[in-house]
């Protein structure tokens, strides 16, 4: 299977290159920053870029090649052609990532932006790390195989066992370790943040179903938690707050009387580990009157639940737009996903951090 997917895949690049001759390829800039991938306008500020070429003959889903600023491919594969400018990754078929060193990182298959079936990742030597399978469109997965660092099989056909590593964009990795039955994890597994803070946890699971878990902090508190990562939230959601912020500020007028025009601003702000909103700024602007404005109207809209890693509250850096937004744009749960990724940045700092 991992054969015919490497084979296949090797042959769409080679085809691919051919394509880029044409005038229809459109070519994307992105930068990754604590974990956080944003478009940018060029090559310059990128850390990677994304060629999204013409459709095969008789096929309508568009080529996707994206090549770090190396020149190494970063990862080969479709793209529905209705998701042709989102930045919104609506994947459609075989699928293959690279390390920036050219190994291998993982091969898998994506049905209307899933993955379908069976994922394979890969260590940065070219190693196999794990198997799982994706079903019910990715809404039940299967730890299936693992192997450890020295290439020793610790889990076999969904029994042993398993080293996870969950990927938390803008929020800490994190790594755990357990028991596998029927591709389930069972009794007692512990882990860490991968990533940053250092903190630990204990959890006990019955047949994938988690029945306890807490996290420690540096100090060796003790914090029970439901869910491994919990971002922070405003009570009615981040739309809901971009509209109450513009409904309470007082906007400044300009020279000629008229109010002055904030949709093109973006608010930036911190959300305390108490719910909190602090040091607040405007990115575009250093306009006082403006930011003393969009501050009081802040303060009407501090009902933020705090993020938390391992129940454990964290403060969070929060990057909002402060222009009008449609709603008809988010009427369908795809929709908002594409409005968080376009719109709404945000990571976890540290104690030191601001």
């Amino acid at each position: 299977m991992i054969k015919y997917l490497l084979s296949l895949l090797f042959c769409l690049s080679i085809t691919g290159i051919a394509f880029c001759q044409k005038s229809d390829t459109t070519i994307l800039y992105y930068s990754y920053r604590h974990g956080v991938v944003k478009r940018v306008s060029s090559l310059a500020d990128a850390d990677y870029f994304r060629m999204i070429l013409p459709p095969d003959a008789g096929d309508y889903h568009r080529n996707v090649r994206e090549f770090y600023k190396n020149g190494k491919v970063k990862l080969i594969t479709k793209l529905s052609t209705d998701y042709l400018v989102s930045d919104f990754d609506h994947f459609d078929g075989d699928f293959i990532s690279f390390y920036p060193g050219g190994k291998k990182l993982s091969i898998a298959h994506y049905t209307e932006g899933v993955i379908d079936g069976l994922e394979y990742r890969f260590y940065p030597n070219g190693h196999v790390y794990y198997t799982v399978k994706h079903q019910a469109m990715d809404r039940r997965i299967l730890y299936w195989e693992c192997y450890d660092t020295l290439g020793n099989q610790i889990c076999n056909a969904g029994t042993g066992r398993f080293i996870d590593h969950i990927e938390n964009h803008g929020y800490p990795d994190i790594m755990m370790e357990g028991k596998v039955v029927n591709g389930y994890a069972e009794g007692e597994w512990n882990g860490r943040s991968a990533t940053m803070f250092n903190f630990r946890f204990s959890a006990q699971y019955k047949k994938g179903k988690l029945i306890s878990a807490s996290g420690y902090d540096n100090l060796g508190n003790s914090y029970p938690f439901k869910n491994e990562i919990e971002r922070e939230n405003y009570r009615r959601g981040t739309v809901q707050f971009i509209e109450e912020v513009r409904q309470n500020i007082k906007l400044p007028r300009d020279t000629n009387g008229k109010k002055i025009s904030i949709d093109d601003f973006h608010l930036r702000f911190i959300v305390e580990k108490d719910g909190h909103v602090s040091h607040p700024s405007i990115l575009e602007t250093k306009d006082t009157v403006l930011r003393k404005a969009v501050i009081a109207a802040m303060k009407k809209c501090d009902y933020w639940s705090t993020g938390k890693i391992l129940g454990i509250p964290v403060r969070a850096e929060v990057i909002v737009p402060l222009a009008s937004i449609n709603r008809d744009r988010i009427s369908t749960y795809s929709g908002l996903r594409i409005l968080s990724m376009i719109w709404y940045f945000d990571r976890v700092l540290t104690d030191e951090e601001l």
